[in-house]
């Protein structure tokens, strides 16, 4: 059998997977157990554990269950050999380390810690809700309430002048007003990337011009002309030369988009349900505002 090569073991604020993480710190957490297990060792006595608790951590008690659970996952994955004795001091070790890594106050000096906690947290909170599946009555409510979400995209296809300068402004401003009375205005730069010609979807507009310009743009009908808009270094105005518009679909033909905006707007509510909940315990303080 290879062992895989040491890696960093992770310290987690909610229920950890522990094959994963215990498989990838075998090697690395091997080191300690000449400090750390043989300190618990030496304080090993006859004491009694509560049923169902294989070993006493400061004030955390190891299942027996996650005990079971590691050495089932450690020999599906292939380390056949390895004895419980071996995963229950492993599983030790890492929690004196966790221990002392809240004793060190990781989780707030460690920007990357945090954000990996905070993550852990709220996938417990999804995972604590009941993952059946929504309904299709559901599924359709929620694809009525929000057609355009789901909606194909509009296109268009633009003309466009661009101006440089200290007068840049002025000058995008005086194309629009003139493109209105039929003359076509003559910009004084070019675009440093080439921009996309014919009909294009405005979520591609959007990677190019930016949500607001392109949003805008998309605002209005066939033939217009747009206010003077700020893109990098430049300034613009653009002409309706052809337009598509959004068009709903059946709802059978997105359900699967259905589906997922469906699940992501549910977290989305469990996660402001419990930061509420967080708020109304009283945990939180603020200087200069009543805002809970």
């Amino acid at each position: 059998m290879t062992a895989e090569p040491p890696g960093s073991a992770r310290l987690r604020g909610v229920s950890r997977v522990p094959a994963l993480e215990l498989r990838s710190t075998l090697l690395l957490l091997g080191m300690l157990v000449g400090v750390a297990s043989m300190s618990w060792g030496l304080d090993r006595r006859s004491e009694a554990l509560p049923p169902g608790i294989a070993a006493q951590v400061g004030d955390r008690g190891i299942p027996e269950s996650e005990v079971e659970a590691t050495l089932a996952s450690l020999r599906g994955a292939g380390f056949s050999q390895i004895s419980r004795d071996t995963v229950l001091d492993r599983l030790i070790d890492e929690e004196l380390l966790l221990q002392q890594a809240l004793r060190l106050d990781l989780p707030h000096k460690d920007r990357r810690l945090r954000a990996g906690l905070v993550r852990d947290v709220i996938d417990a909170n999804n995972a604590a809700v009941s993952s059946a599946p929504p309904s299709d009555a559901e599924l359709r409510a929620h694809f009525d309430r929000n057609p355009k979400r789901f909606a194909s995209a509009a296109q268009l296809e633009l003309e466009l002048a661009w101006f440089r300068g200290p007068s840049a402004e002025s000058e995008a401003t005086l194309a629009h007003e003139l493109w209105q009375t039929g003359q076509d205005p003559h910009g004084n730069a070019e675009v440093v990337l080439p921009l996309p010609s014919g009909l294009v979807p405005v979520t591609t507009w959007r990677e190019y011009l930016g949500r607001s310009t392109a949003d805008r743009l998309a605002e209005l009908p066939e033939g217009a002309i747009s206010d003077a808009f700020r893109w990098d270094d430049a300034w613009g105005v653009a002409k309706i030369k052809r337009r598509t518009s959004a068009s709903p679909p059946a709802f059978s033909e997105v359900k699967g988009l259905v589906l997922a905006d469906y699940r992501r707007r549910q977290a989305e509510e469990r996660l402001r349900e419990l930061l509420r909940s967080l708020r109304g315990a009283g945990r939180v303080r603020r200087r200069g505002g009543s805002r809970p």
